[in-house]
Order: C-alpha cells, then sequence, then structure tokens
C-alpha cells in the first residue's frame, strides 16, 4: 500500500513502480508465444484438410487420403485441447505469482485449488465468484479438467457450455471457438482482482503491492 508518511514524489514513483511490476503480469497473459506456435500448426494443417476435403475420393484407390484426413482431424483436436490446457496453466501461474507477491499468508501450495482461493480472498473481502469474467475462467477450468481427466464428450461438467453443450461429438472447431471466446477474459479478471485489492482498505499486506 502507498504509505501516507512518505513524500508525494516517493508515493508517485512507489506507484509507477508498483504499476510496472503488474504490467509484466498483463504482458505474460497477452504475449503467448506457445499459442501462436500451435496456431500456425493449426491454420496448416486445415489447409491441408480442406484439400483432402475437396479432393474427389474414391474409397478403393484413395484409402490413404482418407486416413491422412481423419488422422489430420486427430491431431488438430489434439492440438485445439493443448491450447486450452496450456491457456488455463499460464492463468494460474500468474494468479499464483500475483498473490505471493501481495499477500504473504498466500499458500502458493494449495493456489491451484479453487476452494482454497475462494476462502482465501474471502478473507481479504472479496468475492472471488463476482470478480470480472469469472464466469469464462470457470469454464476454461472446466474445459480443462475434462480435456485432462476424461474424454471431454463425456464430461456432463461443460453441459452448459454454449459451444460444447448437447454434442455427441466434440471436433477441433468446436473447441477452437470456445477458446477464442474466453482466451482473453484472464487479463480483465487479474485486472478486476487487482483493483479490488486496492480499493479494499482493509486489507494489509507485508510486501510491495503489485
Amino acid at each position: 500500500m502507498i504509505d501516507l508518511m512518505k513524500t508525494f514524489d516517493e508515493n508517485n514513483i512507489e506507484r509507477k513502480a508498483q504499476d510496472t511490476r503488474f504490467s509484466f503480469f498483463i504482458y505474460s497473459l497477452k504475449n503467448n508465444s506457445f499459442d501462436d506456435i500451435i496456431q500456425e500448426t493449426i491454420e496448416i494443417n486445415t489447409n491441408e484438410i480442406i484439400k483432402l476435403k475437396n479432393l474427389k475420393i474414391n474409397l478403393t484407390h484413395h484409402f490413404n487420403k482418407i486416413v491422412e484426413e481423419i488422422i489430420l482431424l486427430e491431431k488438430m483436436k489434439v492440438l485445439a485441447e493443448m491450447k486450452i490446457v496450456f491457456a488455463y496453466k499460464n492463468f494460474e501461474i500468474n494468479l499464483k505469482y500475483f498473490l505471493i507477491n501481495i499477500f504473504s499468508d498466500f499458500n502458493s501450495e494449495l493456489c491451484y485449488k479453487k476452494d482454497y482461493l475462494k476462502s482465501f480472498l474471502k478473507e481479504k473481502k472479496i468475492d472471488y465468484c463476482k470478480l470480472s469474467s469469472y464466469n469464462e475462467i470457470d469454464q476454461l477450468r472446466r474445459v480443462n479438467n475434462a480435456i485432462k481427466h476424461s474424454k471431454i464428450e463425456q464430461t456432463k461438467n461443460i453441459n452448459s457450455i454454449p459451444e460444447l453443450k448437447n454434442k455427441n461429438q466434440i471436433d477441433y472447431s468446436d473447441i477452437l471457438t470456445f477458446y477464442e471466446r474466453v482466451k482473453n477474459t484472464q487479463i480483465s479478471f487479474i485486472i478486476d482482482l487487482r483493483t479490488k485489492i486496492l480499493s479494499n482498505s482493509n486489507i494489509k499486506t507485508s510486501k510491495i503491492l503489485y
């Protein structure tokens, strides 16, 4: 927090330093080079799939082309799922270090547990579930868990997600459509969390506020 005993110039310099440090977390979320690499591969494979679909394929004479398309579609789904898994992990990492650098009592070993985050922030008079873009972040979490722990089509927990609900078969384009909707919501979530912390005079920190 800004120290009232400091001069105006000292406080101004400290706030600028805080803003600079906070901008690192935003930069880290925005500049996802891993995502760029996957997206480039997806675009190349998409063009290959379009070429295969446009071929007048005879099952007898072009069996290899049919198999090639099936394999490409499976690979594309894996790439789309990787975008989801990395996006959520990247969010978790940035959220963890953001909170570590504000609160000395934040338990980094429990930081990936949703219930811990909710209870910890509740102690700080912040409602985790009312932060900006919470619904999108929670959807990202649920899809991430579905990909990591089970077959995504068999996960009832994602039935409420518009891009994925009521589908017997979820393909890579469904996952990518969902991803495009939620990919930038991590930024608004962390910005709103910081705003809530800065505006709450009851929050005491023992570290420099990011």
